[in-house]
């Protein structure tokens, strides 16, 4: 080479870029269609001559540039041209709540970055109008789909039957309508009442008694801790299981007239730890000690049980999984055809007993001093 001329090097790309170069010229000239499963790394690395680590590092280049899209156990796809992203909205009572956190938690878990998924969390503020604006807005809103915390309250029920009757997926947690058929993602109910029945007994109680809603849930819960008792040969009469409204007790007098009975009861066991908290003031206020006179267990683990004094024991329920799950059913639903989405589905997740102060054997005269 004569002094001053230029060098004529001529750069050669990587093994893996010339594989990623002629894998996309194949599916630009239409060999693969969008939404094809491509041939495994093995075949490509056989087909090209190269190892199956080359093969992976050249479909990663191409999942970089959105043009496959690799899945673990299910194969490497052509992506289409164009990214649907499903919107869903999340209808919730509150969102400062820790079950709407955990929720929403458990849904951003099982998303993991998926862009084809936009969740719009909907806060109805414990407000029954606000919750019926909610639901109304759906269809408007163009969502392809909804997951729903509902109040029940008679308002709704109208909105919600609209939907359901028009298909649109709309999916329950908790609780739903009784006897209309829809998708839903619960906490075991009826283990909820079992766990916390199997505890009172294991903690040496002799006259356990409920404070209760006649919701769905309830009576789920109910029936649990009823059958729990009645394996143990122990009496639940009905006088010791008194009912609130579905907005709860907000006075404690279900508390009180328990614990006016001639026989008073040595434990309760609430529908939700905001009752249980109440009806552990009305106890104290009353005289009497919390463990010691009654012991007093709920149910959701709310933040407020912990800091109660004593400290609340209570049935916590997974909200994180719920939430978890509650999103793979309602894209489920959304695949579905219409005329496939009038049907029933409910799955069950399961609850942890969370035993603190309120059901303990601590002596009074040690609480006391403490």
């Amino acid at each position: 080479m004569k002094k001053g001329s230029k060098s004529m090097v001529r750069k050669v790309q990587p093994i893996y870029r010339q594989l990623a170069d002629r894998i996309r010229q194949r599916i630009e000239a239409g060999e693969f269609s969008e939404g094809d499963r491509l041939p495994t790394t093995k075949q490509f690395s056989e087909d090209f001559k190269v190892n199956h680590l080359t093969a992976r590092q050249a479909l990663k280049v191409l999942e970089g540039e959105s043009l496959v899209s690799m899945h673990a156990g299910r194969g490497t796809f052509v992506c289409p041209t164009k990214v649907e992203v499903i919107r869903i909205a999340v209808i919730v009572p509150c969102l400062g709540q820790r079950m709407s956190g955990e929720i929403s938690r458990g849904m951003r878990t099982s998303l993991n970055g998926d862009s084809e998924v936009s969740i719009i969390f909907l806060d109805y503020s414990q407000d029954v109008d606000c919750e019926k604006r909610c639901l109304e807005g759906l269809v408007a809103g163009d969502f392809d789909g909804a997951i729903y915390y509902p109040s029940l309250e008679p308002l709704t029920i109208k909105p919600i039957l609209k939907l359901l009757t028009a298909g649109f997926p709309l999916l329950f947690i908790n609780r739903a309508i009784e006897g209309i058929p829809c998708w839903m993602v619960s906490s075991d109910d009826h283990a909820i009442g079992a766990v916390a029945a199997r505890h009172l007994i294991e903690a040496g109680v002799k006259r356990p008694a409920c404070v209760m809603t006649a919701a769905s849930h309830s009576v789920q819960r109910l029936h649990g801790f009823r059958l729990e008792l009645n394996n143990e040969d122990m009496a639940l009469p009905a006088e010791r299981v008194v009912l609130a409204p579905i907005e709860g007790d907000p006075e404690g007098e279900l508390t009180r007239r328990l614990l006016n009975l001639e026989k008073r009861p040595d434990a309760i066991f609430y529908d939700s730890d905001y009752q249980a908290l109440i009806g552990m003031k009305v106890i104290q206020q009353e005289g009497l000690n919390v463990p010691g006179d009654v012991r007093v267990i709920g149910c959701d683990d709310i933040e407020a049980a912990q800091l109660a004094n004593p400290s609340m024991s209570s049935v916590h329920q997974k909200f994180c999984e719920v939430g978890s799950r509650a999103l793979e059913m309602v894209c489920d639903l959304i695949r579905l055809p219409l005329k496939e989405r009038f049907q029933s589905r409910h799955e069950v997740v399961g609850v942890d007993l969370i035993v603190r102060q309120s059901t303990s054997e601590t002596p009074r005269c040690a609480l006391e001093k403490g």
